[in-house]
């Protein structure tokens, strides 16, 4: 099977994301928002953070 695209991906997403009654669209943006910080994450610190995440053993 062949990967999507992202944004094939993406468009799924939000389509599924649309499906939803509103009660479940907001627990899925409750739990976003925690994943995210409430938004008061900066942009640089959460690029830093996933940076530090994804190579703290090296590059390899």
């Amino acid at each position: 099977m062949e990967p999507l695209s992202k944004k094939k991906t993406i468009n799924s997403i939000v389509s599924a994301f649309e499906e939803l009654s509103s009660a479940d669209q907001r627990r899925v943006f409750t739990r976003l928002k925690g994943v995210a910080g409430d938004g008061q994450v900066a942009v640089e610190k959460f690029i830093d953070e996933l940076r530090d995440k994804r190579f703290r053993n090296g590059f390899a």
